[in-house]
């Protein structure tokens, strides 16, 4: 019979960050949206930027964290699957960043490339997303129910996003 489910209080801090991460990442495509559509955000949207690259830094620290705790795990050390798991999670944030950081437009307004860029920074979230949900569910004590919901909402936001920068 394995032991219950140990509740670390720094993988419950990172899956809550997590989560507000996600949601951050959904109002900002939607205010950039917005202003490549035309509204003008003043200088706020960027100030509101910071505030999610603050987030991100967070988010980042707790992983590795929660990271180095599981991996030194001695009561209940992660099986080889798990721990390539948990990888698979690194690599998703490190595509992840690297989308992130080429998804600024360029001086020219959109292009091509800035489009592009947009498309696979969303793919790319959407690919984190789905990777970390059984993590981000447990940590946060949410229902098995809500994993597919959460995969399903982020794959949607990710086409959405693709479709309404595409047309």
């Amino acid at each position: 019979m394995s032991k219950p489910y140990k509740k670390d209080p720094v993988r419950r801090a990172n899956a809550a960050v997590a989560a507000a991460l996600a949601a951050f990442f959904l109002a900002h495509a939607g205010l950039a949206a917005a202003k490549i559509c035309g509204v003008d955000l003043g200088e706020n949207f960027k100030f509101t930027v910071w505030i999610g690259v603050g987030i991100v830094v967070l988010h980042v620290i707790l992983s590795l964290r929660a990271t180095q705790t599981m991996f030194n795990d001695t009561e209940r050390p992660p099986s080889a699957k798990k721990k390539q798991h948990q990888m698979l999670k690194w690599l998703t944030g490190g595509v992840l960043a690297f989308a992130v950081l080429f998804h600024f437009p360029s001086g020219e307004g959109v292009s091509f490339a800035y489009t592009a860029a947009l498309i696979v920074t969303a793919a790319a979230l959407s690919w984190h997303i789905c990777t970390g949900v059984k993590s981000l569910t447990r940590d946060l004590g949410i229902s098995n129910m809500w994993r597919t919901i959460i995969r399903v909402v982020a794959c949607a936001a990710a086409v959405a996003i693709a479709v309404a920068l595409i047309l």
